[in-house]
């Protein structure tokens, strides 16, 4: 939420040496159609976004990739498809009542606007020596040209969710690349998404708030590539 595709750029140029790479924005982010207060859907509506992409580049074995409400998609998109090979989250979580702060955006947004949400996630997304000033400016104008309805929207498809019972549906190696120190997720969720799976590794980046798939892009990345060849996944 917030960013748009050009966040996975770093980790397009390691991983494209391994397979074809494939982008999405968010509906509301990007290039993305902008659905704004009209949007109602719930999680699996965005996972079947997902299949419905890959079926029309004609992926038939696709390796799912994604950050915080996408890596949440992603795992709900997995559970009983044969077709996904494995899946790599960052800062992900499966039960959407422990996202704190997200109640606190549409109050933030209705009073201050746009632009100080977007200050606000910033800060609880990087820590000032992990990220550049420019990958900070870029963070910040991916953010307000979002949609702040969609956003809200997608906010309230999270509030409340709980996968733990399908992640036994998902048959496919997962790997979980999380932050330490993240406001929205504490370590115990994907240390409990972890125990919940059929075949997970947990990759803890010590000092690290929310936003690793930015601010820790290439080790990230390094780590996915690194776990495709272990796993001799294809």
């Amino acid at each position: 939420i917030g960013a748009d595709r050009e966040i996975w750029s770093g980790w397009r140029q390691v991983l494209a040496g391994h397979f074809r790479t494939i982008a999405l924005d968010m509906p509301g982010h990007g290039h993305s159609f902008r659905p704004g207060a009209d949007l109602d859907w719930n999680i699996h509506d965005l996972a079947d976004m997902i299949h419905a992409v890959a079926a029309d580049a004609g992926a038939e074995r696709i390796i799912l990739i994604g950050e915080s409400m996408g890596g949440t998609t992603c795992l709900v998109a997995a559970a009983g498809h044969p077709n996904v090979a494995a899946i790599a989250t960052c800062s992900t979580a499966h039960i959407g009542g422990t996202l704190g702060h997200v109640q606190g955006w549409r109050k933030l947004m209705a009073e201050q606007g746009l632009e100080a949400w977007s200050r606000d996630m910033i800060e609880k997304r990087f820590a000032p020596w992990q990220t550049s000033d420019e990958q900070r400016d870029w963070f910040d104008r991916a953010q307000l040209a979002s949609d702040g309805d969609t956003i809200l929207q997608l906010a309230d498809v999270l509030v409340g969710l709980d996968f733990t019972e399908q992640l036994l549906d998902i048959n496919c190696p997962v790997l979980l690349m999380h932050p330490d120190s993240s406001p929205f997720i504490p370590l115990e969720i994907p240390v409990q998404l972890k125990s919940g799976l059929r075949d997970a590794e947990l990759m803890v980046i010590p000092g690290a708030r929310h936003g690793i798939a930015l601010s820790h892009a290439h080790q990230c990345a390094g780590a996915v590539a690194d776990f495709i060849r272990r796993r001799e996944i294809s």
